[in-house]
């Protein structure tokens, strides 16, 4: 039943892995504002995913979710980084008492659950945000003047060649 479970887990992160790809990579405007999304919430999504199901969690792992979090605070994704802050936090923890845990301390096993469900509420949150702005129509924005869709707009005198 583990490895069922295991395998599950494996085919629902592959599902969020392609969904997240899809997200990213849909063809959106230069005039839409969706740094945060794309260099920071994409990857702590996907990211979750991967440690979410992964067989070990090791305490450094966390480290790979800081520079996204980072982003994510900057672009005013502030509860996803703050999820993250928490993930790392008790990684951290953890990382300082490697012997309790390897011993199987309860406090130190309540924050190895704990911190597993922050991972997966990161991983919720995050898939919800890329939802919501893949769903969302891009903002009205006039090209500022001399601008058009096929570029600057260039006026040439009659009867001169081009």
């Amino acid at each position: 039943t583990v490895r069922f479970g295991l395998t599950v887990g494996l085919g629902l992160s592959i599902c969020a892995l392609l969904g997240g790809v899809y997200l990213g990579s849909r063809s959106r405007s230069a005039l839409d504002d969706s740094t945060g999304i794309l260099d920071g919430v994409a990857p702590l999504g996907l990211i979750a995913a991967m440690l979410t199901v992964a067989p070990l969690f090791s305490p450094q792992f966390a480290v790979w979710l800081l520079p996204f979090a980072a982003i994510a605070w900057c672009e005013r994704e502030r509860d996803l980084a703050a999820c993250t802050f928490f993930v790392t936090t008790l990684s951290a923890l953890l990382l300082g008492r490697i012997e309790e845990l390897k011993n199987g301390g309860a406090v130190e096993m309540a924050v190895v659950v704990t911190r597993n469900a922050m991972v997966v509420v990161l991983l919720i949150l995050a898939f919800t945000r890329l939802v919501q702005w893949a769903r969302s129509d891009l903002p009205n924005v006039t090209p500022p003047a001399g601008l058009d869709a096929d570029g600057p707009t260039v006026s040439v005198p009659a009867g001169t060649m081009v």
